[in-house]
């Protein structure tokens, strides 16, 4: 990229840290997933950086930003983005989120339809009918980290060298670009253990859905390769929301951009330029 500035700033009592392409364009925030990190970006940012102001953020206890000392729900990762926005003075701006950060564009679009403009939303965590007795309000509760079913994934790449992850990396996604491979390992190593704290609550998707005003693309793919979102939970969302549309690309999990990312480029390219 031309120009790639990194910066942090406090939001919602919490320091996150960010990269930007700026510029005089229209602005779109980038929101990574789970033990991802803003630079697990680098390759969209690459594409959109022409024609927008690109801003790539480090979740609360992910990459560079603030570890979680207050805790880890979808409340309070949406309370940390909405403010991070006012911070910099944007205003209608795009939120392009992954996974985790599907979820938390979601809630930020249904709570702050002033600021949003529109939505991408790559295979959020929206869980289908059958098992949505798991998608519910509540109270955070503390746990030891080592509780939390990722942790014995997560913790022991920490401890590993840089090229050992990326070996890891390779092995477990032989198809994905060097590119994506390498911020993927990195963001493990950044990763902050005390996330595995707290027990979140997630906040029910389709409440969410149904008060999001500005325009919603949903991209989904296979989930017998991973994928979260299943055809009839697609289908449901598109009774509950006002403006979206659902683009299906197949032939990937639930990583679409880094399995399939020709196609992922040309779906977010071509929705952006539609508004």
């Amino acid at each position: 990229m031309s120009t790639l500035s990194e910066s942090s700033i406090k939001a919602n009592d919490i320091s996150l840290h960010y990269y930007r392409t700026g510029g005089e364009k229209p602005p779109i925030v980038l929101l990574h997933g789970f033990t991802d990190s803003a630079q697990c970006w680098t390759r969209v940012a690459r594409v959109l950086e022409p024609d927008y102001d690109v801003i790539m953020v480090d979740t609360r206890g992910h990459g560079l930003s603030e570890g979680p000392t207050t805790g880890f729900s979808t409340q309070l990762r949406a309370d940390d983005t909405a403010s991070f926005i006012q911070a910099l003075s944007l205003n209608r701006l795009f939120l392009l989120g992954h996974s985790m950060g599907a979820g938390t564009a979601a809630v930020v679009a249904s709570q702050h339809p002033d600021l949003i403009r529109a939505i991408i939303l790559e295979d959020p965590a929206w869980l289908a009918p059958d098992v949505a007795s798991l998608d519910h309000d509540g109270e955070e509760q503390l746990q030891e980290p080592s509780a939390h079913p990722w942790y014995k994934w997560v913790a022991p790449l920490k401890n590993q060298t840089r090229e050992e992850r990326l070996k890891i990396a390779r092995i477990e996604n032989p198809t994905w670009a060097e590119e994506e491979q390498i911020p993927w390992a990195d963001a493990k190593a950044q990763f902050n253990l005390d996330v595995f704290r707290y027990n979140t609550p997630s906040i029910p998707w389709r409440k969410v859905v149904q008060n999001i005003l500005c325009p919603i693309l949903l991209i989904t793919s296979d989930p017998e390769k991973g994928a979260i979102v299943t055809p009839e939970v697609a289908r449901e969302a598109s009774h509950l929301w006002k403006d979206g549309k659902v683009i299906h690309i197949a032939g990937a999990g639930h990583n679409i951009r880094r399995d399939q990312f020709a196609q992922y480029e040309d779906a977010v390219t071509t929705f952006l330029k539609e508004h």
